[in-house]
């Protein structure tokens, strides 16, 4: 099944006590969310990562009916973890994007990172 996962650069990852596939909670100012450690060089220190798309909770992946016709559900599209409703929004947007790139201004979001003591992640 297809998953996504945290992604910290190896020193944090050290004074963390993080490893690879470890399960940690990512903390904002809006909420949490659990999911699995990936130890990454590419990630700049004092930055987390993560790929987006992942954990839908409706589209895709409940079954629903337009009308007369259903459409099923798949739980690959539910699989993993969306951390989209814990990013900070800026002045009450609903999708705030950034004046130079027009991407979604996600990456200002201050957030804790610490390992959980659990070896799997909770079911939804």
């Amino acid at each position: 099944m297809l998953e996504n996962w945290i992604e910290i650069n190896s020193v944090d990852a050290a004074m963390l006590g993080i490893g690879n596939d470890d399960i940690v909670e990512v903390t904002t100012p809006v909420g949490m969310r659990i999911a699995k450690a990936k130890v990454r060089e590419g990630i700049a220190q004092g930055v987390i990562a993560f790929a987006q798309s992942f954990g839908h909770w409706w589209s895709g992946a409940q079954t629903y009916d337009v009308g007369k016709v259903s459409f099923r559900g798949s739980a690959k599209r539910g699989a993993g973890v969306q951390l989209n409703p814990v990013m900070a929004v800026e002045r009450g947007y609903h999708n705030p994007t950034d004046p130079v790139g027009e991407n979604a201004s996600f990456s200002h979001t201050p957030a804790r990172l610490r390992k959980l003591e659990s070896t799997h992640l909770p079911t939804m």
